[in-house]
């Protein structure tokens, strides 16, 4: 932003007639959530945008609080004046009808009346992101405080009154445009979310192949090598289902080409469905790599992040030993599913994940695609134990039914889900980078606001108009006169408009 200012305007710290008092709030100990109390603001309730938030106040006993002085009014506007790096500077003007208490970590701004509150407001708002919480950060400091003599220094450009009111209506105006921007955006992800579970639904039902059952009819899967275990009514009490039982109750009904297979039988024969390592013991460097829940993230696996066991340890649960290809489940608190990337062969997994190794009937990115679907997912959860812990059991991993279509077309519903998910990443990238550029918007209006970008200037609308106006400078000026001696025999000064004609 350029120093010179545009014309009519001033700089001036609050204390020289900007504002005419400041009050920092009252210091409480103990608050609860019984509204029959007082509410009390604290910094938090002040958001990244610099607007109050109501919707978690706390409250305070009234006999504790100085209803005189440690009250917020109408029109006022409060400063975070101390409190993490993230909270303070920010500031927010109150319009609620009714006054409330707000913290010693706050500080109240009464204007006067050279300044519009909500412009004041955004005005300190906006030179804390400039300034302060830049030199807050780089202090590297966990609890940051400006006291009320560094505040009532702040320099700010003022424009004449008028100007400021219709900057205030702009800038109100733009922030609108943008909290409706952002919402809408912020509904993507879970549009989007939902929109990978429906191509999951249909891809793992057989709707995506339908038109290509018919070009390939005589596609079909082969015959489970169990046939006579199928169970459709579900046990009564444990869920831990029988060897060689498919539980298949739950599940849609497949296409004639299809088949239900449990878990256990589409995986390579020369394995079986297990988990980890137990005890992996203290972080071991340049040890074995093993993946834990939390490394499953997004149908990935977080490898910068993998902790290390020693080789004696990984040697003792030698039958989950990874290698690319294989699909990892948790049964831990949550069902996420990964495929096990190259370069991780001879990687391990903990208790929290099952390792499933593709057997030659399925494919692995299938088989992931799979359990990752609602159906799936939904007969897993069926079978959740354990409170603060849910899980399911490993024979219930073992037993999950697995809906098979013949191997070529498992390539074609692969490479049609590929296809919509590439579509769906880059959707949501655009989205995401919209987001970053809707949340520095409210910075670039206000820096706009502040350089006199926004509105016609006070000066130029004289002009325009034949008519005189008050400049910020001779406005500030008879304020400090009048608090400085009682107020001057003389007229305000007055910047005369040019003719345009």
């Amino acid at each position: 932003m350029s120093n010179e200012l545009p014309e009519g305007w001033a700089k001036a710290r609050l204390r020289d007639g900007v504002i005419s008092g400041a009050q920092t709030g009252f210091a409480c100990g103990k608050h609860s959530r019984d509204a029959s109390g007082v509410a009390h603001l604290r910094p938090m309730n002040v958001s990244e945008e610099g607007r109050l938030r109501l919707d978690d106040v706390k409250f305070i006993d009234s006999a504790e609080v100085d209803r005189d002085e440690r009250w917020v009014r109408s029109g006022e506007v409060l400063f975070n004046n101390t409190n993490s790096p993230e909270l303070v500077g920010k500031t927010a003007l109150y319009t609620e009808e009714s006054p409330r208490a707000f913290s010693n970590h706050m500080t109240r701004v009464r204007c006067t009346a050279a300044a519009d509150p909500q412009f004041l407001a955004h005005a300190i708002h906006q030179k804390w992101r400039e300034r302060l919480f830049a030199s807050i950060c780089n202090n590297h400091v966990s609890q940051a405080s400006i006291s009320t003599d560094v505040l009532l220094d702040l320099e700010l450009p003022v424009p004449p009154l008028a100007e400021q009111r219709r900057i205030v209506a702009k800038v109100e105006a733009l922030l609108e445009q943008v909290r409706c921007a952002k919402e809408r955006l912020d509904r993507v992800p879970l549009i989007l979310q939902r929109l990978r579970q429906a191509v999951l639904a249909a891809a793992c039902s057989g709707q995506f192949t339908e038109a290509w059952r018919v070009a390939n009819p005589n596609r079909k899967a082969p015959a489970r090598p169990i046939a006579d275990r199928v169970a459709r009514t579900r046990r009564q009490g444990a869920n831990i289902s029988k060897d060689g039982e498919l539980l298949i109750d739950e599940m849609p009904d497949l296409p004639d080409s299809w088949a239900y297979w449990r878990a256990d039988e589409v995986v390579d024969p020369d394995t079986v469905v297990t988990y980890g390592i137990v005890l992996p013991g203290p972080e071991h460097p340049g040890g074995v790599p093993y993946v834990r829940q939390q490394d499953i993230v997004d149908g990935g696996i977080l490898v910068n992040e993998l902790r290390h066991t020693t080789p004696a340890i990984a040697a003792k649960h030698a039958r989950s030993t990874l290698r690319a290809g294989d699909v990892l489940l948790c049964i831990i608190r949550n069902l996420r599913v990964a495929m096990v990337p190259k370069g991780l062969d001879g990687a391990n997994i903990t208790q929290g994940a099952v390792r499933l190794r593709p057997g030659q009937h399925v494919r692995g990115d299938y088989l992931a695609a799979y359990l990752a679907c609602p159906a799936a997912q939904a007969w897993m959860k069926a079978r959740y134990f354990g409170m603060d812990m849910p899980r399911i059991n490993v024979e219930d991993a073992r037993a999950i039914p697995i809906a098979l279509p013949p191997i070529d077309e498992q390539a074609e519903i692969m490479r049609r889900v590929d296809a919509l998910f590439r579509l769906e990443e880059k959707v949501r990238g655009r989205v995401a980078a919209s987001i970053n550029r809707a949340g520095a918007l409210p910075q670039a209006i206000l820096s706009k606001a502040f350089a006199g970008e926004l509105v016609p200037t006070e000066a130029d609308l004289a002009r325009a108009e034949n008519r005189d106006y008050e400049t910020a400078e001779h406005a500030l000026d008879r304020l400090r006169r009048e608090v400085e001696g009682g107020v001057s025999r003389r007229p305000a000064n007055k910047a005369r408009g040019t003719r345009t004609d």
